[in-house]
């Protein structure tokens, strides 16, 4: 017998399915090879087939296939039995397949409570994508996933997360409204395709530049929060109908979930932004950035690294609110915080501390280094040139400070404390001008290398003047 499944469409196969009644062939012709589920050929003189019929369903749920070497075997009472066997298997049939749709929703069910409470509990973006992927894939198994976020202003989707067999092609990728996949499911807010399966040929699922490995089935979920459409969870599987109804049921049911925890974990971030962060310029605030100074010195100090901290104030900046008004002030307070943003390396720390007041710690970043940094901060800002409401334009500097560990203090109270006597001395010696800070814990010269590279624009000295 033919192991696996077979072909059914043609034959007495086909017949008997086409007229859903119990067919008797007798005398079939010598040679004859009509009946697939057989792997090689056998010689067959009779047979019989029965229809496996759930009346209640209205559903056909295979053949009762009987066949016998003799040309006139199958008389009417053995029609009888082999249809009260047939009623026999179907009550079978029907019961295996409820007993196991019952295991499949226990299963299921199991699965979406252990994702509720893993999705509860994520605060974050990653831990929200990890709960979700894992619980997709306990669902149904899968060749490639991935989670797009939407942004109905920008209108554009992005690739926040992708796994599996051609991931890395459509990682991060960004793109606008188009005509993929992706793109009508959140557009119409349905799934998509409407029958599971893909036609790489024909079908896009994010652009025609980035190709997914060739899959056979393909399902992309919205996910909605309240009425917002914010992203989609797509998933690819190599066999097809991969994602029947019943799957796809469940599934959508975990999008919902995904979609709250991702909403949720957005609403996280933007407190935490708003307890950590300037709403002005983006950078720290006053209080994360003592924090920040406190644990970076205890790591400079067990490793025995160079810190340097650098401290930055607009010159006559109080002139500038009162000729041009607040909202010029502020805009160059935002230049100045963008200055100092670009100018730092993900390693460092920039806060506003205060006013038109910055601070910048440098890790692994000797005194040199760090006065290279405030010089070209300081060059940068004097040669930007800013319109008022007036039409008028105008040109700001800045002075700066910068003290380093070991060379001026041993704890962070004292290293803000040197750096602030070096930023009043720039003051003090005319302003747009760089100063470092005088020797401090025991006259220490620098001796570690800089791990910034800025390229220098003037020779540091103690205090750097204006060129």
């Amino acid at each position: 017998l033919v192991e696996g499944s077979f072909s059914s469409n043609e034959g007495l196969l086909a017949a008997v399915r086409q007229r859903t009644e119990s067919t008797c062939i007798r005398s079939l012709r010598e040679g004859w090879q009509g009946l697939r589920y057989y792997a090689s050929f056998v010689e067959v003189g009779s047979f019989m087939g029965v229809p496996l019929l759930d009346r209640n369903a209205h559903t056909l749920l295979g053949l009762l296939c009987v066949d016998r070497s003799a040309a006139d075997a199958f008389h009417p009472d053995e029609l009888d039995i082999a249809e009260q066997a047939a009623t026999q298997i179907v009550s079978w049939l029907r019961h295996e397949r409820v007993f196991r749709q019952l295991s499949r929703s226990q299963e299921e069910q199991t699965v979406l409570y252990h994702a509720s409470q893993s999705l509860g509990s994520a605060l974050h973006e990653d831990s929200v994508l990890d709960a979700g992927l894992d619980a997709a894939a306990q669902i149904t198994d899968f060749d490639f996933a991935a989670v797009t976020s939407y942004d109905a202003d920008e209108c554009r989707h992005d690739v926040i997360r992708a796994i599996g067999h051609g991931a890395v092609r459509v990682h991060k990728l960004s793109f606008g409204d188009n005509h993929s996949l992706v793109a009508m499911a959140v557009k119409n807010r349905h799934f998509l395709p409407i029958r599971s399966d893909f036609d790489v040929r024909q079908q896009v699922v994010f652009t025609r530049e980035h190709h997914i490995e060739p899959m056979q089935s393909l399902l992309i979920l919205p996910l909605i929060v309240r009425e917002d459409v914010i992203g989609t969870i797509v998933l690819g599987a190599k066999r097809r109908r991969a994602f029947r109804d019943s799957v796809r049921s469940t599934l959508q049911v975990l999008a919902n979930q995904i979609a709250v925890s991702m909403a949720n974990a957005d609403s996280v971030r933007q407190l935490q932004d708003m307890a950590t962060t300037d709403p002005l310029t983006g950078c720290l605030n006053k209080r994360v950035f003592r924090d920040e100074m406190t644990s970076r010195l205890k790591v400079a100090q067990r490793f025995e690294r160079p810190l340097s901290l650098i401290m930055a104030d607009i010159d006559h900046f109080k002139k500038v609110n009162d000729t041009y008004g607040h909202a010029t002030g502020d805009v160059v307070i935002q230049t100045l915080g963008h200055i100092l943003g670009q100018a730092a390396r993900e390693t460092d720390v920039v806060s506003r501390f205060g006013g038109e007041e910055f601070c910048v710690l440098c890790e692994e970043t000797d005194m040199e280094g760090a006065q290279r940094l405030a010089e070209r901060v300081r060059q940068e800002l004097s040669e930007k040139f800013f319109s008022a409401h007036t039409g008028d334009s105008f040109q700001v500097t800045c002075s700066l400070g910068v003290a380093a560990y070991p060379d001026h203090a041993d704890d962070s109270d004292a290293l803000f404390e040197k750096a602030d006597q070096a930023l009043y001395q720039a003051k003090a010696k005319g302003r747009n001008r760089v100063c470092a800070a005088s020797a401090g814990v025991q006259g220490k010269q620098p001796s570690l290398p800089s791990a910034h590279e800025h390229k220098s624009l003037a020779t540091p000295q103690d205090c750097t003047p204006a060129a």
